[in-house]
């Protein structure tokens, strides 16, 4: 292809992360050029077209190019190098995860079975609301009532029980609302939110161990924190994003009785791997 051959493709450190970091999610933004995460950028006459990234951990996180050069080989060669690089740090295993129903969904898994990736499998339903919506149901005006638990700010729980409940929660959670519940004086159960956009709040993680799944606990959890949801600009412009594992029962059940009726757009999270 034309522009890959004249593509310059080159390691992406914090000096370049500037000219780099919108060819990313505004979650990764930050994560461009820092310790722990690999970068490597396409440039075309002086001007950055693409932009690869991946936790040294094997976790692609994006693959972007910009419009005028796309369709030309690049994506394909960004994530061949960062294949390449991954195996130079002795990772066995890359994996990457992205959205159904997206405009890139399809070039996203044309990209991967042409780099004979796994055939994806679902990880994730995906369920998007307006917090005025959400804020009008029953179980959010008469939440179950808490009884002995109690309810604590995520980032006020220690760091070795936090990651023995939700090792995947991340550091950079919003502190507003993300909440740990604690029942019986033992950490039960989290909602852990991150910010991904000005009007946008990820709800990531939603989980109560199996012993309280039944008692309300979780539906109590979560009002609280949707109740304490941030609010940037506006109320109506706000908007929540659950994540909820597709092997998590009790938690889909929970979206599928409490959310469903309040949902505007649902989809899928899809997730494939390949042995480097």
């Amino acid at each position: 292809m034309i522009a890959e051959c004249i593509a310059e493709f080159v390691a992406v450190g914090s000096a370049g992360a500037p000219r780099y970091a919108a060819l990313t999610f505004p979650l990764y933004r930050e994560l461009v050029g820092t310790a722990g995460t690999i970068a490597i950028g396409a440039e075309i006459a002086g001007q950055a077209a693409g932009l690869a990234l991946a936790r040294a951990d094997g976790a692609v996180l994006s693959i972007a190019v910009t419009r005028p050069w796309r369709r030309q080989g690049i994506a394909g060669m960004l994530l061949a190098l960062m294949e390449d690089e991954l195996r130079a740090r002795q990772c066995r295993v890359a994996r990457c995860t992205w959205m159904t129903g997206t405009p890139s969904t399809q070039a996203i898994e044309a990209l991967l079975r042409r780099a004979h990736w796994d055939e994806p499998v679902p990880r994730m339903l995906v369920c998007r609301v307006r917090l005025t919506a959400v804020l009008e149901a029953p179980w959010m005006k008469n939440p179950p009532p808490l009884s002995d638990a109690a309810i604590r700010p995520w980032i006020e729980v220690p760091k070795n029980e936090r990651d023995s409940l939700a090792p995947d929660a991340g550091e950079n959670c919003e502190p507003a609302n993300s909440l740990a519940l604690y029942a019986g004086g033992r950490l039960s159960g989290c909602v852990v939110t991150h910010r991904i956009a000005d009007n946008l709040l990820r709800y990531s993680n939603l989980m109560v161990l199996p012993q309280v799944e039944r008692s309300g606990l979780a539906i109590a959890l979560l009002a609280t924190s949707i109740h304490r949801h941030p609010v940037m600009k506006s109320p109506a412009d706000e908007v929540g994003i659950w994540d909820v594992r597709m092997d998590n029962r009790p938690m889909l059940n929970v979206v599928r009785r409490r959310l469903q009726p309040y949902l505007e757009h649902v989809a899928k999270t899809m997730g494939s791997r390949k042995v480097l």
